[in-house]
């Protein structure tokens, strides 16, 4: 959502913060198309899981929840620091949208689905720190549970209803990190403002660095000139940042050999963001032929147990660029190949390697 104000939190990465009551939470991986989700494992009606979440300025929010849905779910009643809330505050919707039952949510399908959005609230909301509470009902009938599992919180601020909007993708904001992305919206014709961009990568702002790197993936070639910006930035604290400086760096044209490197140790640190190590080694894949100088660390990688499949299918993209020159990586892909989500970038690169 380059263009807006919301802003989605991964509530299983909070997991720390989270309370609960009559149950127990923790963090189910890869349930559904790889998404996770914080899960709270309910014995009986009163169960109850508090997500903390904090907003920097008052204002009216629009809050929705990525619920998801399984056969041993149950019904969850929402409430916003402690207070039901209403989730159709007169919103205008069209026929058939999917606002869901926010207020009161059902649980239970008859099979597992992830991300449902369910519209909670627009509510005036002061800031700092406030809650969503998930407390249990009781169950549908055909449920064999009364568990929930959260994907996710969406916040966006809105207009209050007095013509005044408060909505930071305006053209006339002054927001730095809205300025910055209105610069990337220039596409190649950005570059003339090159400087602006490669000097808030140094902001002490996340918002902002992260607008100038999105703005810098809208350059493409035209962002050659900012490699080694681009490079130091795949170290920011931010993983937003980090990813997008791995996008911006695969577009970016050819790429010296400390970029390859930095790019790779990305890809070998386990403990990063699984996007973001998919994307390193996609900027990887863009050099071609010159993936050759990280053939035995992509070999390592694929090879380790316990990476995310979505590393690994970018890993194999990578080695098939490399062509001939990573014929030592055949064994490891046969064996990558055995795993049916991974088995079509592995074949496609063996064939690659094996064709040259």
């Amino acid at each position: 959502m380059p263009h807006g104000n919301a802003r989605q939190i991964e509530v299983e990465r909070d997991i720390a913060h989270v309370t609960t009551s009559n149950g127990t939470a923790s963090v189910q991986k890869e349930v559904f198309w790889g998404k996770d989700l914080l899960f709270l494992e309910a014995k009986a009606p009163g169960a109850r899981m508090d997500i903390p979440f904090s907003i920097d300025a008052a204002g009216r929010y629009e809050l929705v929840a990525q619920v998801g849905a399984a056969p041993d779910y149950g019904i969850y009643q929402v409430l916003v620091d402690g207070k039901p809330v209403s989730a159709s505050p007169g919103i205008e919707t069209e026929p058939g949208a999917n606002i869901g039952a926010g207020a009161v949510i059902d649980g239970y399908y008859r099979e597992v689905f992830v991300g449902e959005d369910r519209l909670i609230t627009w509510a005036q909301l002061a800031a700092g720190a406030h809650t969503v509470s998930f407390v249990c009902m009781g169950k549908n009938a055909q449920s064999s549970g009364y568990s929930l599992g959260v994907d996710g919180l969406v916040i966006a601020r809105v207009a209050d209803g007095s013509g005044n909007t408060l909505t930071h993708d305006s053209a006339s904001s002054t927001n730095p990190a809205d300025r910055l992305r209105r610069i990337g919206a220039l596409g190649p014709a950005a570059a003339s403002q090159m400087a602006a961009l490669k000097s808030a990568l140094t902001s002490s702002s996340a918002d902002e660095r992260e607008a100038a790197l999105w703005a810098f993936t809208q350059l493409r070639a035209a962002a050659a000139p900012a490699i080694p910006a681009l490079t130091l930035a795949l170290r920011d604290e931010s993983h937003v940042a980090r990813g997008l400086a791995a996008l911006a760096l695969r577009d970016a044209g050819p790429l010296p050999d400390a970029s390859v490197d930095a790019l790779m140790r990305v890809v070998d640190t386990d403990g990063d963001d699984d996007g973001v190590r998919m994307m390193a080694a996609n900027a990887i894949a863009a050099q071609g032929a010159r993936v050759a100088r990280v053939v035995p660390a992509l070999i390592a990688v694929g090879g380790r147990a316990g990476v995310h499949r979505h590393i690994l299918r970018a890993v194999a993209d990578a080695l098939g660029a490399a062509g001939p020159a990573a014929r030592d990586a055949l064994p490891m892909l046969r064996e990558m190949a055995k795993q049916p989500l991974v088995r079509w970038n592995a074949n496609a690169a063996m064939r690659r390697i094996d064709s040259r």
